[in-house]
């Protein structure tokens, strides 16, 4: 791809098919991956990520703790809608070969 610069690892890189398939990939694809562990360790490890589950599981008993449904509700649509945005762009754009 334009402008990326390749990574090679030695012994991996050798091999025949793998080479193509993990080290010629945009530099959003190598991001998925600290992506899904960060949006993870937010929804089960933390107290942000208990109270989202809490608005979508039972928002009444939400509600009663005193977290703001509409509200948690709006940024769990805002982060979800920016993930799809990159992953959008990333298909839209970063298939382009020049």
């Amino acid at each position: 791809m334009c402008g990326q610069l390749p990574i090679r690892i030695p012994l991996l890189a050798d091999i025949p098919g793998i080479s193509r398939i993990f080290f010629e990939q945009n530099a959003v694809i190598y991001l998925t991956v600290p992506i899904f562990a960060l949006v993870h360790f937010t929804l089960y490890r933390s107290i942000a990520g208990l109270r989202l589950r809490a608005v979508g599981e039972n928002p009444e008993a939400a509600d009663a703790a005193g977290i703001s449904v509409p509200r948690a509700r709006y940024a769990a649509i805002l982060a979800g809608s920016a993930l799809m945005c990159l992953a959008g762009g990333l298909l839209s754009v970063g298939g382009v070969k020049m």
